[in-house]
């Protein structure tokens, strides 16, 4: 009963997850059929490269954003509609239980505001300390339901939109402009000087220029990212490999599996003996040069380190 259970558990992650990719075009299932490449370990770094659980008892947790000032995480559970803050120190709040049809988290540290999508309300929306809602974009009239935002260090926002896909973009004064893009767009981060996205039908990682995906890394291993978040120190983006239960990381023009043996569980440890169980959400914490990646099949917030 508890394998049944299990299973049907992660097809609903699987589900959710094909929601966030839909604007790709591409579903988990999609991927499946497709072989996974999958790159040697680097002995230099991931001798290193350890994960460990900080944060349990969170069913379905999918988004995360980090506010880099107080280092609080915050993770969205998004069949509850209710957003946790995590404190350094461990201690865990409620902030929000109003969402309606979450989907996705960003922190804006310019103002120091964390915003969620609210489908139900087509709009993204900006959470108070005290957990009221206040709207921050609407929707364009027309178009489906945005999947990720992020924002850029200059205030401006950006998402993705599918049917069909786009990318919509809000300066700080909220003027929208919406970019219809190639099929395949996916996840968002804010890069050296520019927005980056993936493309998952052709594994490219790339800077998003408001007219076209530019030129950028291409790897088989970007088909099945989720989710991305950038050290900026490095020049690394790290990616959430939903399907294959994995942590990719891109770096220097090449794509590497930097954490979890590919196998569904919760195992800490060394990185080539970790396991995830449907790693979707991820954010990357500069003050500890640490990932923290939600673990969406156990209800969990996995903390890598050693990168």
């Amino acid at each position: 009963m508890k394998a049944v259970v299990a299973g049907l558990r992660r097809n609903v992650i699987w589900l959710l997850a094909g929601m966030v990719t839909a604007c790709a075009g591409t579903s988990p299932a999609a991927n499946s059929a497709r072989t996974p490449v999958v790159l040697p370990y680097a002995a230099t770094t991931t001798a290193r490269v350890r994960v460990a659980t900080v944060a349990t008892g969170l069913p379905g947790a999918s988004a995360l954003a980090l506010d880099p000032r107080t280092a609080t995480l915050y993770a969205l559970e998004p069949a509850a509609g209710r957003v946790i803050a995590l404190a350094p120190d461990g201690a865990r709040t409620t902030l929000t239980s109003a969402l309606r049809g979450a989907a996705w988290l960003a922190f804006d540290p310019r103002l120091g505001r964390l915003l969620a999508i609210d489908a139900a309300r087509r709009a993204v929306v900006s959470i108070a300390p005290n957990g009221r809602l206040r709207p921050y974009v609407a929707l364009p009239p027309s178009g489906g339901a945005l999947t990720q935002i992020a924002v850029a260090s200059g205030g401006t926002l950006y998402a993705t939109q599918r049917h069909p896909g786009s990318v919509v973009v809000a300066t700080p004064a909220r003027r929208v402009r919406v970019y219809p893009v190639v099929t395949g767009m996916l996840a968002l981060a804010q890069g050296s000087g520019a927005m980056y996205v993936t493309n998952a039908d052709f594994g490219l990682l790339a800077p998003f220029n408001e007219r076209r995906v530019a030129p950028g890394v291409r790897s088989p291993l970007l088909r099945f990212a989720s989710a991305m978040a950038y050290d900026p120190r490095a020049g690394a983006f790290f990616f959430t490999d939903t399907r294959h239960d994995r942590i990719l990381e891109a770096r220097a023009g090449s794509v590497r599996v930097v954490a979890g043996n590919g196998r569904a569980g919760a195992v800490d440890g060394a990185a080539a003996v970790a396991e995830f169980d449907a790693p979707l959400g991820i954010a990357y914490d500069a003050a500890r040069n640490a990932l923290f990646v939600a673990d969406a099949g156990d209800g969990a917030i996995r903390e890598i380190t050693g990168l």
